[in-house]
């Protein structure tokens, strides 16, 4: 059964798996850092707790916030081969739909995403994506992406 998203997904961890072959893998849907020392990325832990970030950084948490110094990454499956990629939510057009214009994939260079957070456009995981066929497995090429909560953290 497909659990149906509410206004914002849990922090916690989503099944992204194909409906006709094997595939399948567990991800967040997006993940944070802030910029350490000597440009460092300090990724934030789960559950969260910034006293590490605060020892890191020589800063409370309160200060990084403010200055905007938290940098957010959305997760996408590459629909060319099926890794699993975070980009830069800076990256994302409002619209929340990733196109020609998205970051290349870390493994083939494919600009085609599946967001984690499954049929919603990235960002908005409440607002459904346009039909637009960018749900294909990237391994047998038959099946469908599907997106299940998994577990929380």
């Amino acid at each position: 059964m497909t659990r149906r998203f509410t206004r914002r997904p849990s922090p916690g961890v989503y099944s992204v798996s194909c409906d006709a072959c094997d595939f399948g893998l567990h991800a967040m849907p997006a993940r944070a850092f802030v910029l350490g020392p000597e440009d460092r990325r300090l990724h934030l832990p789960l559950p969260f707790r910034p006293d590490s970030v605060e020892r890191e950084t020589g800063r409370t948490w309160g200060e990084i916030v403010r200055t905007s110094d938290v940098v957010v990454e959305l997760a996408g499956v590459c629909l060319g081969c099926g890794d699993l990629n975070f980009i830069l939510r800076d990256a994302v057009p409002k619209s929340g739909v990733l196109g020609a214009d998205a970051p290349p994939c870390k493994s083939c260079g494919g600009r085609r995403f599946y967001p984690v957070v499954g049929d919603r456009v990235f960002e908005w995981p409440w607002k459904r994506r346009p039909p637009d066929g960018d749900d294909v497995c990237p391994r047998c090429g038959r099946g469908r992406l599907v997106t299940r909560f998994w577990a929380i953290i």
